[in-house]
């Protein structure tokens, strides 16, 4: 699996993958303001491949904000947590298709899966999703190299953050790949800190 950061250049964006294997994954599709700088990336890397499906790993719309776009353009189905698909539907910028996943979901990149994992705190409905044979953790606004996401939104709660990051700390987290900022070589101390910081506070 190849994982390729899509760099969106207007707007306040959070960070957008898209995976590529036997097939292809977008995590998180940015505010929406350069639709069309992230659609000509996608485009450029897979070239005449498809995409295969879209997760959206919570409802702000600095992560949704750009899958209708996506979705017109590649008619792929998009996917995010039971708890968020309403939200998503009333945060997008028109109507798009998403369907709804939970903890005991899965998707079938071809010698790669992707488990989600509810992981409620930046808000209700916020999930994880992890890879267990690159052991990488595509971590959304849950937890960041040095950081924790905000819980003071509505919605959010540091008492479902803390016991959130307690579930990770069960997983082996080589790379953490987050929803802002760069990329962790060490995600179980990035999970580690990040609970540090929530039991500080």
């Amino acid at each position: 699996m190849t994982i390729h950061l899509i760099e969106a250049h207007r707007g306040f964006n959070s960070n957008i993958y898209l995976l590529v294997s036997d097939r292809t994954c977008l995590i998180d599709a940015g505010c929406g303001d350069d639709s069309s700088g992230v659609i000509s990336q996608i485009r450029s890397i897979l070239g005449d491949r498809k995409l295969d499906l879209m997760i959206l790993t919570h409802c702000h719309t600095d992560h949704i904000g750009g899958a209708p776009d996506i979705q017109d353009e590649f008619g792929c189905m998009a996917y995010a947590d039971w708890r968020e698909t309403r939200a998503i539907a009333g945060a997008a910028a028109r109507p798009m298709v998403c369907g709804p996943i939970g903890e005991t979901d899965s998707f079938d990149l071809g010698g790669y899966r992707l488990r989600v994992i509810e992981t409620p705190g930046h808000t209700p409905g916020s999930i994880c999703l992890y890879d267990e044979i690159s052991h990488s953790l595509f971590s959304g606004d849950t937890v960041f190299d040095g950081g924790v996401g905000r819980t003071d939104f509505p919605g959010g709660s540091a008492e479902d953050m803390i016991a959130s990051l307690e579930k990770l700390r069960n997983f082996d987290i080589s790379y953490l790949y987050p929803g802002h900022g760069t990329v962790s070589a060490d995600g179980n101390m990035s999970v580690r800190t990040a609970l540090t910081m929530m039991e500080g506070w």
